[in-house]
């Protein structure tokens, strides 16, 4: 009888041990999420944090931010496997995609308007004496990133319109779409490149639009299909598409202290919406650095 009670407590005991061992390797799992350097780190993770956290509630695990300054690092980086999910813009995510067909495209994120595309405008300042995106020529110009979709690309398409090649005007990266209006505000730039929706913000200090590209698809969240399952993949998806807070002040106050990009509810996408800037992309081949 005492044998029997005794291997009855050594059974419980293996179970309890196993138990506790599963439930520390749930807890103990941890999705990385990279997001796109479009401002201030602080900014992003402060606008972030309420996302990832409903996010991470849904699939019962924590999620932390990694930030990068720029976007080469952000696709090495999903390639190697370090990054789970991440916040794209469209040529961003087509040269990650290019490299790494296990790139997931989940949602794409609607503005206040309730759209799923953007566009970039090309921008100077109120007091340079430039009106017009043909004089151009020969000036200093403001880029983002080269793989920002508003930085090299659009400018670029935007200037050959003007019979203008990129390549005869002196332009340089600065990382962020801030430090590009700012630039162009404080006149160390005769212009530069910009989310539209960002120029707008700042258009109060003295901003001129010349011209604008788009529209093209919207920031999408991009999951890595290796080190996230199917089954994951689908719940984020689901979760975010459920949400409508354009029309329901439920969801409105789910998402009020989400970022201005992410806030407004979301759509589908598939890899085929890329097709139009895949194709007017064709085998340009964009600079790591500036010409001057």
């Amino acid at each position: 009888m005492c044998l029997f009670k005794i291997k009855i407590k050594k059974q419980v005991f293996v179970i309890a041990i196993w138990f506790i061992s599963i439930c520390s390797t749930i807890s103990a799992e941890e999705i990385i999420f990279a997001s796109l350097p479009l401002e201030r780190p602080e900014k992003i993770f402060r606008e972030m944090r309420p996302f990832l956290d409903y996010i991470g509630k849904e699939l019962d695990v924590s999620i932390k931010i990694q930030y990068y300054k720029n976007y080469k690092d952000i696709v090495s980086n999903f390639k190697e496997e370090k990054i789970d999910l991440v916040l794209l813009g469209p040529l961003p995510y087509i040269q990650l995609r290019k490299l790494y067909s296990d790139a997931v495209p989940v949602v794409l994120f609607l503005n206040s308007k309730g759209e799923s595309t953007y566009t970039c405008s090309l921008i100077t300042g109120i007091e340079s004496g430039i009106e017009s995106s043909g004089q151009l020529k020969g000036e200093h110009i403001a880029l983002t990133q080269p793989l920002s979709t508003c930085g090299y690309y659009s400018v670029n398409s935007l200037l050959s319109k003007e019979g203008i090649d990129i390549s005869d005007t002196l332009y340089r990266y600065l990382g962020t779409h801030e430090n590009v209006v700012l630039s162009v505000v404080r006149h160390e730039f005769a212009a530069g490149c910009v989310k539209t929706a960002i120029a707008k913000r700042y258009e109060h200090l003295g901003i001129r639009f010349l011209d604008e590209i788009g529209p093209m698809p919207g920031f999408a969240l991009i999951a890595n299909g290796r080190t996230l399952n199917p089954e994951q993949i689908e719940i984020i998806k689901r979760k975010l598409l459920e949400l409508d807070p354009l029309n329901s002040n439920v969801h409105k106050k789910i998402t009020e202290d989400w970022g201005n990009i992410i806030k407004y509810g979301s759509a589908v996408v598939s890899d085929e919406d890329y097709t139009e800037i895949r194709q007017s992309l064709g085998d340009t081949v964009i600079p790591d650095k500036g010409n001057f």
